[in-house]
């Protein structure tokens, strides 16, 4: 199976269980896997995979893989580090659940859909029923930290990559209105910038909020 990203690199999923990828210049290379069957995590040709079969692109360049006999779903960065994203490998099953605590059976094709949740073509053959699970992400979440005695707000999704368009992202502040007892939340404008796979907003007035003050809203 193939997949493209959007810098127009194809991705495939081979026989010999390794995953290649096709750069513009139609260059070739191992992205990840061994060349072995076996499940392991890791970088490059450390990671194992049995029978991959499914593949697609996110928006932030990192690539799914449906590891089809090891019943999981696998992911793997732009450098080629793999991860398990969900299911258990060598249990198979058809339970929802969040992380290594769903349950596959033989999953077989993947699609990404415009708001970035993964779909996954469940044989599920052992309990009689042929499904499509969807995979939803997480939503946008803020960690605090001190920075040159300014608060910034990292933001990051539940697997650890930061929003694409940061045009789309706005940062709230709660305020406590002249009553004492209201609050209303305000817009604030800039501060928000990418670098890398790190998004972050800095509060230039200082230290004048604890991080619960803050919210960060998507578009």
């Amino acid at each position: 199976m193939v997949a493209l990203d959007e810098s127009g690199n194809i991705f495939v999923t081979c026989g010999d269980n390794r995953i290649r990828k096709v750069n513009s210049t139609n260059g070739v290379e191992i992205l990840a896997g061994s060349g072995n069957s076996g499940f392991t995590d890791g970088k490059g040709t450390a990671a194992k995979f049995f029978f991959p079969w499914g593949i697609a692109v996110d928006h932030v360049g990192s690539v799914f893989v449906a590891d089809t006999a090891n019943h999981t779903i696998r992911k793997i960065l732009p450098d080629g580090t793999v991860s398990t994203f969900a299911g258990r490998p060598t249990v198979n099953g058809d339970n929802d659940g969040v992380g290594s605590l769903a349950r596959f059976d033989s999953p077989w094709g993947l699609a990404f859909d415009l708001q970035g949740n993964l779909y996954v073509s469940n044989y599920a053959i052992q309990h009689g029923a042929y499904t499509i699970k969807k995979g939803t992400r997480a939503p946008l979440q803020i960690l605090p930290q001190v920075s040159n005695s300014l608060l910034q707000l990292r933001l990051q999704y539940g697997d650890a990559t930061p929003p694409s368009d940061l045009s789309k992202v706005e940062i709230q502040r709660r305020n406590v209105l002249p009553t004492g007892n209201d609050l209303e939340w305000g817009s604030l404008t800039g501060g928000l910038t990418l670098n890398g796979d790190v998004a972050l907003w800095e509060d230039a007035e200082g230290l004048t909020r604890a991080s619960e003050f803050y919210r960060a809203v998507e578009h």
